[in-house]
């Protein structure tokens, strides 16, 4: 009697163990995607910050060389 509480004991135990470690990783996931998604928004930020330099000096170059053969 004694070894088969004992055998419970222990299958409760590792049903417990096993129950306390799938909860503690349960939102591992919604983290890890919730980094990904600030770090992708940062980069498209630094991204269109650059486009837009980019494109306002385009315009600029265009604008002054038109200006220099509409003149001549």
């Amino acid at each position: 009697m004694k070894t088969a509480f004992l055998s419970l004991a222990t299958r409760v135990s590792n049903v417990r163990h096993d129950l306390d470690a799938r909860t503690a990783d349960r939102g591992e996931g919604v983290v890890s995607v919730a980094i990904a998604v600030l770090i992708m928004a940062a980069l498209g930020a630094v991204a269109w910050v650059a486009f837009r330099g980019l494109f306002d000096d385009t315009v600029d170059s265009s604008r002054n060389q038109i200006d220099l053969i509409g003149n001549s």
